[in-house]
């Protein structure tokens, strides 16, 4: 068995482990393997064991790996600029992270000149200060909120739920909370809007149990999987 392969396996069981826990259903959430600076042949490796969905925290990377790889399903999990549109659309699943008006404003523009209707998740920063200038890009809880209407209100968009960015921790405990506030602002939006946001990324190769036991549908696994990343 490769190393991969054992990696996943122990995740795998870990994902078991923690749906048990919380009553859910295994198949209730997905394993996004982040494939930043990693090699082709281990997401190759990774897609052939099973592994359905991959992503990308850089717009050109992902760019470059959806033509290397375009019978794989890929999202993004970086940061939204407008310049960026282009490379993610059309062609990406699903993104994760978009945080500022400008970045959905662009991603409409473009999903409706590709004439595809692209999923989003609003990303939501639920530090104490909020989103730090330089270093993080998620929304804080009121900004989440205004931009999710906002969405919901634009063309070719369709809004599929939140992301979770709590600050980092030593302890995967200290993170419950932050899941659980997003997955209650997920559900006050649910009602606001009169309609379903099913999906709920949240958790990383630290702290994905945690999430999982709090709601998470989608979990990000980079490191965990994959092993230290190579390269700048």
């Amino acid at each position: 068995m490769s190393l991969l392969a054992a990696n996943l396996d122990r995740i795998e069981g870990q994902l078991r482990d923690a749906c048990d826990r919380a009553q859910r259903d295994r198949d209730e959430v997905t394993l996004v393997a982040v494939s930043k600076r990693q090699r082709l042949e281990a997401v190759e490796e990774a897609a052939v064991l099973g592994v359905g969905v991959f992503a990308e925290n850089y717009a050109q990377a992902l760019c470059e790996r959806m033509k290397a790889l375009p019978d794989l399903n890929w999202d993004y999990v970086g940061h939204v600029q407008s310049n960026k549109a282009k490379y993610l659309v059309p062609g990406v699943r699903l993104i994760h992270s978009l945080s500022t008006s400008s970045g959905a404003e662009a991603l409409s523009r473009r999903s409706e000149r590709e004439r595809v209707r692209t999923g989003v998740l609003v990303e939501v920063d639920t530090s104490e200060s909020g989103p730090t200038k330089g270093s993080r890009t998620g929304a804080s809880a009121d900004d989440a909120r205004e931009l999710a209407a906002r969405v919901v209100a634009l063309p070719g968009l369709e809004l599929r739920g939140l992301m979770a960015m709590p600050p980092p921790a030593q302890d995967p405990e200290d993170a419950r909370p932050h899941f659980a506030q997003v997955r209650g602002l997920r559900d006050q939006l649910q009602d606001e809007f009169g309609r379903p946001l099913p999906e709920l990324s949240m958790g990383m190769s630290g702290d994905f149990e945690v999430a999982v036991e709090e709601g998470a549908t989608l979990v990000r696994i980079g490191t965990a999987l994959f092993g230290p990343r190579e390269g700048p």
